[in-house]
């Protein structure tokens, strides 16, 4: 087998993970509050000079932070960041996740939770509760949650990471997160929708299908090279 092939086996490999972000998206492009992620080739290689051997791989995945479309609803429960931010949630263990997501509801005890019944945290650490009979409040853009006399009860924590793992349910994992309150916009009664635009996806993927599809035939042309070649060699 001529070395030629691994170039284009590398570059089919890389294409094809590109395709599954891709899809991804796509398959994202009605979820409240997901973010796409793009990620870009990178050429490794082994031997220095202009002639020598090289392959292709993926760089590290990179999130597009852009705001998707706030759609207001009416809802007090519901809310969306405008900005590089999550709320963060309570979940298994005392662990805190993260959501950009914020369709939340109160439940039975009177704590804002999400769709999973996970707490909602309020900066400091504490929860967000309100007692049944009083139904009435209000969100500032800064965070904060007021009553219905204006009193301040809590103040949304809302944490920012560079390094974000999608989780069941539009939340994420982070290893590391900085409070970034105070730089982004809260809006009440408002849903963000995905970030993902289908017709770029769309273009994206029609893109990469022919890369992947060049690749194949660059590694049929070596295999046939080869065969040609051992061919040639039984008959000297």
């Amino acid at each position: 087998m001529s070395r030629d092939i691994y170039p284009a086996l590398t570059g089919a490999s890389a294409t094809w993970q590109q395709m599954n972000y891709i899809s991804n998206n796509l398959a994202n492009a009605t979820t409240n509050g997901f973010k796409s992620k793009r990620v870009a080739f990178e050429n490794h290689r082994q031997v220095p000079g202009i002639l020598g051997d090289s392959f292709a791989m993926l760089g590290k995945e990179k999130t597009d932070e852009t705001d998707g479309t706030f759609q207001q609803d009416g809802v007090d429960t519901h809310f969306a960041i405008g900005g590089k931010g999550y709320f963060a949630v309570e979940g298994a263990g005392g662990e805190v996740l993260l959501m950009r997501s914020g369709f939340f509801q109160f439940d039975r005890q009177g704590f804002l939770v999400n769709s999973q019944g996970e707490k909602v945290l309020a900066e400091g650490g504490g929860y967000i509760k309100f007692l049944r009979e009083e139904p009435v409040f209000n969100v500032t853009k800064d965070g904060r949650i007021l009553d219905d006399a204006g009193g301040e009860r809590a103040r949304f924590m809302i944490l920012h990471s560079t390094d974000v793992e999608p989780l069941m349910g539009s939340r994420y994992r982070a290893s590391q997160t900085q409070d970034v309150v105070d730089q982004v916009e809260v809006v009440q009664g408002a849903i963000e929708s995905s970030n993902a635009n289908p017709f770029r996806e769309m273009v994206e993927m029609m893109q990469a299908t022919r890369y992947f599809e060049s690749f194949q035939k660059a590694m049929a042309t070596s295999a046939e090279l080869d065969q040609k070649l051992n061919q040639s060699a039984k008959r000297s």
